[in-house]
């Protein structure tokens, strides 16, 4: 019995493994594999289905918690001013003098044509002057950082003026001292404010707005809190309409550095980006740019509102090792204090990091090519105000103080949403629990943060600001000709790139139009005439057809042939007298009729400065509804070609062999003739040309 048993396990079991065998040959295993570690394996493979559907799970979660995330973002733009001089005194402007240069010549341009148009200056001494006064700047930042090297070394690479240089006794707020206004500054606010679409106000007042603090010595900051000087604009991105709540102009303020001067302390592996570029700095030169209003309650503040706000990072001082005994010192810049600052401020609304970006970019673009501001590094910083929504619980609104690039929005944004995932996952269950209303209500705290670098940054709540009318700066009322000529300014420097995309204008063309705006101007008002006129004549089908032809031609008569004259007479093109609607009929007239160029040209450097109606061109023309020119025309063609058939060349296969060249002795010879008998008949060379052609067919049909 015992040997029947081991008998039939012994055939179990050589069965088993041969079954096994087969199995494992068939997945490509050629080992023998025992019971025993396929068990092992069976028992691994049902651990890692079991983690693996645990970390879906969760992954999963976290999407679904991104989805249903919504977030608000405002804006708040601080744009440096390109101007001379600073907001409220003539001292030096730095804004521009930093290494990289960019939309220079936008700059220029601009000056040249306030210059020359609302401040009535000489606008090419004036650049000039301005020009060298940076050379001589740049001579001697390069001496300077010649001979003392030791000084300039604790100091970032992008500083290439020495600290508290170009201040003054107003820029430090003495007692006494008077603000002066800067007339440039504030047209280019205005300028600002017309190209965002915003409502201009005439009246120009300022307020004071007053806080305590370091980096305003005077106790308060030039601003305009109840009458900015543009309000309720808007722009449209992608389709997306965004609103401009207001631009106003306001002065910059002081540039403070953290110096740490005991260094060894410190972990050799940390590096802090400054504040002007994504770069990190060297280990021997650690330099923190300045926050606004953080004090000693700072880290208070992170502990008793951090929980509030469901946002959880180190404090400042935990994560860069600074303790109260750490050997550290406040530098402070006034260079950067009173520097002409306009703010836009972009209302709240729901959008995506992307949209945040593109909506930057584009302001940013657009007021760069302006020439209000070179664009270069720290001329223009925002303020990211974001607010929370999941489901019916709002957090609290969290506002990203003094971000300088694209990159650092980005993260900061995406840091804040990973901040409030990864709360929303720690309380989930709470959450998904809880309906109590008292936590559905959004708080009315709102939390500024001042990253230092992608983990550390600083926290406190905003406080409220007191605003008071500014009585030592009186107000001022905007001319309607000075708004005319901003807003002039402003549609031919954006509406121009349009138009080059519109017509497909060449380089040529586009920087003709570019370099004048007048002239750009003027071909705007004959394009108006045009509507007026293809609703009255135009046929409605082929209408925007029609109206594209009509536009390119005004253009091409313009570059190629209005602008000779010009330069032929020597005058500029605001000083072209004849109407916009009376040079689109002399255009119309070339083409209906054909015109001689020559006579086309004769008569613009006759009128160009003094002007003609359409009458007088009529009469000269000779065109009338009873002309009989026609008929003289073709009397006077048949009769030349007739005394000159024979120099016409045939071929012995009856072909024309100077077809163009006998057309040539025909205009030749019909041109003097009319000057001989001094006649005011104009040559219709398409007439002339198909009269021709018709000639010399006959001839040949005659022949065979």
């Amino acid at each position: 019995m015992f040997a029947y048993v081991w008998f039939s396990y012994f055939v179990f079991f050589i069965w088993f493994e041969i079954t096994c065998f087969k199995i494992n040959t068939l997945k490509g295993n050629n080992n023998l594999i025992s019971l025993g570690q396929n068990i092992k394996n069976i028992k691994a493979k049902t651990r890692n289905s079991i983690y693996n559907h645990e970390i879906t799970n969760n992954t999963e979660l976290t999407k679904c918690i991104e989805n249903k995330l919504k977030y608000q973002i405002g804006i708040e733009m601080h744009v440096q001013l390109s101007t001379k001089h600073k907001a409220f005194c003539n001292c030096f402007n730095i804004s521009s003098l930093y290494k990289e240069k960019k939309n220079e010549k936008y700059n220029t341009d601009l000056a040249n044509f306030l210059n020359e148009n609302i401040l009535k200056k000489q606008a090419v001494n004036t650049i000039d002057n301005y020009n060298s006064e940076i050379d001589n700047l740049k001579n001697d930042i390069k001496e300077n950082q010649k001979s003392e090297t030791n000084y300039h070394g604790n100091y970032r690479d992008d500083i290439i003026t020495k600290p508290n240089e170009h201040i003054c006794n107003i820029c430090v707020g003495e007692v006494g001292s008077l603000n002066l206004v800067n007339t440039t500054a504030i047209l280019y606010t205005y300028l600002i404010g017309i190209i965002l679409n915003c409502n201009l106000s005439k009246h120009i007042s300022f307020d004071r707005k007053i806080y305590n603090y370091y980096d305003l010595p005077k106790g308060y900051q030039i601003t305009q809190k109840e009458k900015p000087l543009g309000s309720n604009g808007y722009i449209y991105i992608n389709g997306k309409k965004y609103n401009i709540k207001s631009v106003h102009l306001e002065e910059d303020t002081c540039k403070s550095f953290l110096l740490f001067n005991n260094l060894n302390k410190r972990n050799s592996n940390e590096s802090i980006p400054s504040e002007v570029n994504d770069e990190e700095t060297s280990n021997n030169d650690i330099l923190l740019d300045k926050n606004k209003h953080i004090d000693d309650t700072t880290n208070n503040c992170i502990n008793s509102s951090c929980n509030n706000t469901n946002l959880e990072s180190n404090s400042i001082n935990h994560g860069l090792g600074i303790n109260n005994n750490a050997d550290i010192k406040l530098l402070l810049d006034y260079n950067r204090c009173g520097i002409p600052l306009a703010e836009i401020v972009i209302e709240k609304s729901y959008m995506n990091i992307d949209d945040c970006i593109s909506l930057l970019k584009e302001i940013k673009n657009k007021i760069c090519l302006l020439g209000v501001c070179v664009g270069n590094k720290e001329n223009i910083r925002s303020d990211i105000n974001i607010s929370f929504e999941y489901g019916d619980i709002k957090y609290n609104r969290i506002e990203l103080k003094n971000i300088n690039s694209f990159t650092k929005i980005r993260n900061c944004i995406e840091l804040e949403k990973q901040n409030v995932v990864k709360s929303i996952l720690e309380n989930y269950n709470n959450i998904k629990c809880n309906n109590n209303n008292d936590n559905n209500n959004m708080s009315s705290d709102i939390y500024t943060k001042s990253y230092v670098n992608n983990t550390d940054y600083f926290l406190r709540k905003k406080e409220k600001y007191n605003y008071v009318h500014e009585g030592n700066i009186p107000e001022y009322k905007l001319n309607n000709e000075v708004l005319k000529l901003l807003k002039f300014y402003v549609n031919y420097k954006i509406k121009i790139y349009e138009d080059q995309t519109k017509y497909k204008w060449s380089n040529h063309y586009f920087h003709v139009f570019f370099n004048d705006p007048f002239l750009y101007n003027y071909f705007n008002e004959c394009l108006e005439h045009i509507e007026v006129d293809s609703k009255v004549n135009g046929d409605e089908i082929d209408e925007v057809a029609n109206r594209m032809d009509e536009e390119k031609s005004i253009s091409n008569f313009i570059v190629n042939t209005l602008i000779d004259i010009l330069k032929k007479k020597n005058i500029l093109s605001k000083k072209i007298m004849i109407k916009p609607k009376d040079l689109y009929f002399l255009i119309k007239c070339s083409k209906k009729y054909n015109l001689d160029k020559a006579f086309i040209r004769e008569y613009l450097y006759k009128y160009i400065d003094i002007g003609f109606d359409k009458e007088a061109l009529l009469e000269k023309l000779n065109i009338e509804s009873n002309n009989n020119s026609f008929d003289e025309m073709h009397n006077m063609l048949k009769n030349i070609l007739d005394e000159n058939i024979k120099y016409l060349q045939i071929g012995n296969n009856k072909n024309i062999l100077n077809e163009q060249n006998f057309k040539n002795r025909i205009i030749g010879i019909l041109k003097n003739k009319i000057i001989h008998e001094k006649s005011s008949m104009n040559i219709n060379y398409t007439f002339v040309n198909t009269f021709i052609s018709d000639y010399i067919k006959k001839i040949l049909e005659e022949m065979q």
